[in-house]
């Protein structure tokens, strides 16, 4: 559940972090559908004032071992919700493109790795 100071060559420091790693909306049926694969999320945030170019990072699940690879450049301070169904990609959500769940609801680890394979974030949940 570290966080990692992104210090990379083309960019002064700055931070990424994942938020709570599992977001559903309580009223949401989880029946597999788009509309339920959507209602689930992983948000990665930048907490540095600096830019940051998330293209070749990854985000994958420790459980499931789901993999969703980035291209996007994140601007200082702002945030990206990571969706797990199908849609189109916009500023502030983007899409797996999946047809099933990518995290386990019980217990998981998110792993957020940059474009050199280096952990930058991890977020577990539920039971060790």
């Amino acid at each position: 559940m570290g966080r990692q100071t992104v210090n990379h060559p083309r960019l002064r420091a700055s931070t990424v972090i994942l938020r709570p790693a599992i977001s559903r909306h309580l009223r949401t049926v989880h029946d597999g559908s788009n509309r339920s694969l959507n209602a689930e999320w992983v948000t990665v945030k930048n907490t540095g004032r600096h830019a940051v170019n998330l293209t070749g990072w990854t985000l994958t699940s420790r459980r499931t071992h789901a993999t969703y690879r980035f291209h996007l450049r994140l601007g200082g301070y702002q945030q990206v919700r990571v969706h797990t169904g199908r849609g189109h990609d916009t500023m502030r959500d983007v899409y797996q493109n999946r047809r099933t769940y990518a995290w386990d609801n019980h217990r998981d680890t998110a792993v957020l790795r940059n474009d050199h394979r280096l952990v930058v974030d991890t977020k577990h949940w539920g039971r060790p």
